[in-house]
């Protein structure tokens, strides 16, 4: 019974496959063409780039310089700096394979991970400003209030999911007291063997970087295009309300974003909606996510719920911001 279960969703997305081939086509094409042209020549280089910085630890030094501040005010390690860089700067799911990446290198600690996760893995600023405000909200004087709620509040909740991490720490303290950097025990030993194996010469180690930068965005690639079939395959649900086309483009983040600004909706509305879709991510970045830290011990269930959280939120504020400020 168990594995008849099992079988009927591979079954149904089959049939589907079948049934409306043309869709499908049109699905697959434009999520391999929304890979191709912004995903692949975006996050490729930033993937090979962070992952040398951390096999020759010289991302060690990058995060000394911004260490003094964010260390203390996050309460991070010194390496968890480098993560808070490249998940603000670079984009889904740059933060979550660079804190993965991390960890497998025993760098940090799987709770540091898991609350680094939390707040790290976001869109880029440039994402934000040229697609959101300027390609779908058509308003550039929402680009300021866009990055402070996208950026800004994740910060924020830093402070609460910190708490749920690390209690003991509160307990025991009463104050707030950074993660540990963990000790170089025989399991992180092996953890760190097991994913970066060593290499001499630079360009043993340039190549080993460039295949696991090819290899996390080719996964990437084939979760986007997937994920475009199926929010095409919804799209043909015959005029649906209001709230089903919000969850329908949930499904894809970039997709989505440009379906909700074309549906007409109240302008408050609209620029909630919007702003918790990139808040979020889409179910499509959170597969993305959980490829990239596949094999690295974190648990998928809090990374989503912390991520819905601080949407809800984002979102609750953007929508005063929008009525009372705004409009």
């Amino acid at each position: 019974m168990k594995h008849l279960q099992t079988a009927i969703l591979p079954t149904l997305c089959f049939l589907l496959l079948l049934c409306f081939p043309g869709t499908v086509f049109q699905g697959a094409k434009s999520g391999l063409l929304l890979w191709f042209h912004t995903v692949l020549p975006t996050l490729l280089p930033f993937f090979i780039a962070a992952n040398y910085l951390i096999r020759t630890d010289a991302a060690g030094w990058i995060s000394r310089l911004t260490a003094p501040v964010f260390c203390r005010l996050l309460n991070i390690t010194p390496y968890g700096c480098f993560v808070l860089i490249c998940g603000f700067l670079c984009g889904y799911p740059t933060g979550a394979k660079t804190a993965a990446d991390l960890l497998r290198a025993g760098r940090i600690s799987p709770s540091e991970c898991c609350y680094l996760l939390s707040f790290c893995n976001n869109a880029s600023p440039g994402f934000i400003l040229n697609f959101l405000v300027l390609q779908c909200l058509k308003s550039p004087d929402l680009a300021l209030p866009s990055l402070v709620l996208l950026l800004g509040v994740p910060l924020l909740f830093s402070a609460v999911f910190y708490r749920l991490h690390f209690p003991l720490a509160h307990r025991r303290s009463g104050t707030s007291s950074r993660p540990e950097i963990p000790a170089d025990n025989t399991a992180n030993k092996a953890l760190r063997a097991l994913s970066f194996k060593p290499d001499k010469g630079s360009a043993g180690m340039a190549d080993l970087c460039i295949m696991d930068g090819i290899s996390s965005i080719t996964r990437i690639g084939g979760y986007i295009m997937l994920f475009s079939i199926f929010f095409s395959l919804l799209q043909r649900i015959p005029d649906p309300p209001l709230f089903v086309k919000f969850l329908i483009s949930t499904v894809e983040m970039t997709t989505g974003a440009m379906y909700l600004c074309s549906l007409g909706a109240d302008g408050a509305l609209e620029y909630a909606a919007a702003i918790f879709l990139i808040s979020f991510g889409g179910l499509c970045c959170a597969a993305q996510t959980f490829s990239v830290i596949r094999d690295a011990g974190i648990p998928r269930f809090p990374y989503i719920a912390e991520k819905l959280a601080t949407a809800c939120v984002t979102s609750l504020i953007a929508y005063f911001y929008y009525v009372a400020i705004y409009n």
